[in-house]
């Protein structure tokens, strides 16, 4: 070990989360001045969520292992509830979304990279398989019954997650999934930050959509799994659930 690892390892806990939170605020500031279509295309050109060089890769959470409980819980969702059409916004690789579309539901993924909806369509689309390039914080968003939003929130500030979060009453239902720690100890509820590679957690944040600034009303937890996955949100042994809320127009 280093000098500079030992003393980092002397360092208290909370010194260390503050330097690390300070880090990270740092290394997204920039973003604030780019659009969401720049920063996250440079997200999937330098492979900041890993993957291979030069291929679309949306991150561990979307290998089929994490997202297979998620994905048979949706198909039963909409089977349940005779959804025909379904929109996933922040669909990223399409690795997640197809094993939703495998259902045979009229599917649309919506990202604000052009480059990955291209390949998408390329590669995926069909007749019931659909993609659409759109800025989910600015640009209007497709029909269909039922929404799904899971682990986009946690990369975009929070005057994106409340211009989106003002759209989706157009949907029947919206399945909302996020990363929450066990322990809300070191966090901050909704604390702000850029948009970008980086999660909330990573800036010592937690996304609650029933609390201020989004007092988000009469959502449902009715999915929590536990990633099977090892992940920088499990910040100094601590342990993380995805868990996914209902919002249904009533």
């Amino acid at each position: 070990m280093n000098v500079s690892e030992r003393i980092k390892d002397l360092a208290p806990k909370s010194l260390r989360r503050l330097s690390r939170r300070i880090r990270a605020d740092f290394k997204a500031a920039p973003n604030r001045h780019l659009s969401a279509q720049d920063v996250f295309a440079k997200v999937y050109a330098e492979g900041m969520w890993g993957g291979t060089p030069g291929v679309f890769f949306s991150g561990p959470g979307s290998n089929e292992e994490a997202a297979r409980p998620y994905a048979e819980f949706v198909t039963q969702f909409m089977k349940d509830r005779d959804v025909n059409s379904v929109v996933d916004l922040g669909c990223g690789d399409f690795r997640v979304g197809s094993l939703i579309a495998a259902s045979g539901v009229s599917y649309t993924g919506v990202d604000v990279v052009d480059l990955l909806i291209a390949d998408n369509m390329r590669r995926y689309g069909s007749p019931s398989v659909r993609f659409q390039c759109t800025d989910i914080t600015a640009g209007p968003l497709p029909d269909g019954d039922l929404c799904l939003v899971r682990e986009v929130f946690q990369h975009l500030s929070n005057a994106q997650v409340s211009a989106t979060l003002a759209k989706l009453s157009k949907y029947k239902y919206a399945l909302i999934t996020e990363v929450h720690p066990d322990d809300f100890q070191h966090y901050q509820i909704n604390r702000d930050k850029p948009h970008g590679a980086s999660s909330r957690l990573a800036h010592f944040s937690v996304l609650c959509l029933d609390k201020p600034p989004f007092n988000l009303t009469g959502a449902q937890l009715v999915l929590e799994t536990s990633p099977p996955y090892f992940s920088a949100y499990a910040i100094y042994g601590q342990s993380f659930n995805l868990k996914t809320f209902l919002t249904s127009r009533t």
